[in-house]
């Protein structure tokens, strides 16, 4: 779980980060902390243990 700008929108949102049993991974994300806003991106097969405490947000 991370927290910064998704949206370009000047707030912070939720990321969180889902791996699906096929090995690939899903980010998530709560828009301004309080409404569920879908998928924001979906990645090919990776094992995100490899990455545990080191996703950084931008804002876009």
């Amino acid at each position: 779980m991370a927290s910064g700008g998704t949206n370009g929108d000047g707030k912070d949102d939720i990321v969180m980060a889902y791996q699906y049993t096929d090995g690939t991974y899903g980010l998530y994300t709560s828009l301004n902390g309080l409404n569920y806003d879908g998928i924001w991106f979906t990645g090919g097969s990776y094992n995100l243990g490899r990455v545990g405490g080191r996703l950084v947000l931008g804002d876009s």
